[in-house]
């Protein structure tokens, strides 16, 4: 089987439809991000209790019960806290397996965060939740990022593409967790998943 997913034969169409977002190639929209909305960002962050448990209480998200992205974000803060949780479809779960871990690993840290702290990409291995959503991950560089600098950075996306904090759900699976959709898939690289009303 491919170790690509059908629609991206090679590593090369695989990050072309990931579409990178860079930190540096976006620099001139953060000067349009105040430190209100820095704030109002880091308020939808994973809290950091959460990622030190070791067990979750978990509710996957079904989409017969959360069937738009208002829907979702009416449980935003079950969402941020790992207490509602998304997984994948059974056929985008075995694209995923089919791609080697190293792969994986290798494209986000020679193509996503090379030349840049921060990289913004779809989700080409997307959670079974509501079309109308947007999935996507955020990447960096350094585990120890502020999350000053990271909401930033969001804050600028989201300012380019005429998004509010009403138009997301933030979350970041734990490293520590032995709960299966809560604990993260890549504990090699720090990344935050950020879901949007609309696609970005």
């Amino acid at each position: 089987m491919l170790e690509y997913p059908k629609n991206y034969p090679n590593s090369e169409a695989f990050i072309a439809a990931s579409q990178p977002i860079m930190c540096n190639d976006i620099i001139d929209f953060f000067d349009g991000v105040s430190d209100h909305q820095v704030d109002s960002i880091m308020c939808l962050f994973t809290p950091k209790d959460t990622l030190e448990q070791t067990t979750h209480e978990i509710e996957v998200i079904n989409t017969q019960t959360y069937s738009t992205f208002d829907e979702l974000r009416e449980r935003r803060e079950l969402i941020r806290t790992l207490r509602l949780v998304p997984r994948r479809s059974k056929p985008a779960q075995q694209e995923y397996e089919n791609m080697r871990k190293e792969t994986f690993i290798n494209i986000v840290r020679n193509h996503y965060i090379y030349r840049s702290p921060l990289t913004l990409v779809h989700e080409l291995y997307p959670f079974d939740l509501p079309s109308e959503i947007g999935q996507n991950v955020l990447w960096m560089v350094d585990d120890a990022t502020p999350d000053f600098l990271v909401a930033q950075f969001l804050g600028a996306v989201m300012t380019m593409k005429g998004l509010t904090t009403d138009d997301v759900i933030l979350f970041e699976r734990s490293r520590k967790s032995n709960t299966n959709y809560a604990k993260v898939s890549v504990p090699e690289i720090r990344h935050i998943h950020m879901w949007t009303r609309i696609k970005i």
